[in-house]
């Protein structure tokens, strides 16, 4: 089955993919999109109203439209906007339920601004709590998170492994060129000592023999730049820590019902618990689903906890 086009329209000077190959959408909080030229000429005075809902909007909060979907736009935007405000860590809350409200809130206040439920008081909530907060939010935007710390202190590794073997290439080359120049001195001399060529021709031959040494050795180094390049993409592990032990043997997981005892797949089929569950299309089974998964779900919810007390 082929991929399924969608084609873009501004709702402005209605133009569409089809007739602008290069059509650029852009969007803004409202969340309609628009396109480039139309930005430019309704907003030519940096500030204009939407031409689908008429909010005012400013030419400087329009972005490049990334996805198809407007509200995946709309909630992307209000994610960044929260998250430089609700920037507080785990450990500044006393306990783990306190934190996981805290998360709960932030989603049902994006959910509230993505789809314009309460929008003003969800924008008093937030205003109140970048008020009251205010020193944390500030001492929190300064401090990098562990993702952040992590993610510098391998950026820096990467750095210092880059110039450790630059500087080792650098020195190879060096050493390499400094005894190529004393062999060639010492060939010069040799042939004008026993040869019978003027000291010109000897000198421009060698001259022209080291230009074709050094443009192969150029070539060379550039071949194992790409072999290394190739052999590091594939060794990458993104600075994790290989830790050595025992192989890993999978063991299914013992589920503890305490009810009665589950049927098998195989029970499944001749015990005749197949007969009352709809059969799977053939896309399904195409995708590794079986309809014992759900029917053994079903079971398990049904005798679960069913001895309990007894």
């Amino acid at each position: 089955m082929g991929r399924t086009t969608i084609t873009r329209q501004c709702p402005k000077c209605k133009t569409t993919d089809n007739s602008n190959r290069s059509l650029t959408m852009m969007i803004n909080e409202c969340g309609h999109p628009i396109c480039k030229n139309c930005v430019e000429n309704i907003f030519a005075r940096n500030s204009g109203p939407c031409p689908v809902c008429g909010k005012p909007l400013k030419k400087n909060d329009f972005w490049e439209q990334k996805y198809d979907n407007p509200i995946i736009e709309r909630e992307l935007f209000y994610r960044k906007r929260l998250a430089k405000v609700f920037c507080l860590k785990e450990d500044e809350f006393p306990t783990l339920r306190a934190y996981n409200d805290y998360l709960e809130k932030i989603e049902h206040y994006v959910c509230n601004l993505v789809d314009g439920i309460n929008v003003e008081e969800t924008e008093a909530e937030i205003t109140r709590f970048k008020r009251e907060y205010a020193d944390a939010i500030e001492r929190n935007r300064k401090k990098l998170s562990e993702d952040d710390l992590w993610i510098k202190k391998m950026l820096e590794e990467e750095a210092e492994l880059h110039r450790r073997v630059n500087a080792e290439l650098q020195n190879e080359n060096a050493q390499q060129k400094k005894k190529t120049a004393d062999e060639v001195n010492k060939e010069v001399l040799e042939e004008l000592k026993t040869g019978g060529l003027p000291a010109e021709v000897i000198v421009d031959k060698r001259r022209k023999q080291q230009i074709e040494q050094e443009i192969l050795a150029r070539d060379a180094e550039k071949q194992k730049k790409l072999i290394k390049m190739a052999t590091r993409q594939e060794k990458v592990t993104f600075g994790a820590i290989a830790s050595a032990g025992a192989p890993y043997v999978h063991v299914l997981p013992r589920l503890y019902v305490s009810g009665p005892q589950l049927p098998t797949y195989e029970e499944m089929k001749s015990l005749g618990y197949l007969n009352y569950s709809v059969a799977p299309t053939k896309d399904k089974l195409a995708g590794g689903f079986i309809p014992e998964l759900p029917l053994s779900r079903a079971l398990f919810e049904a005798r679960q906890d069913l001895f309990a007390g007894i």
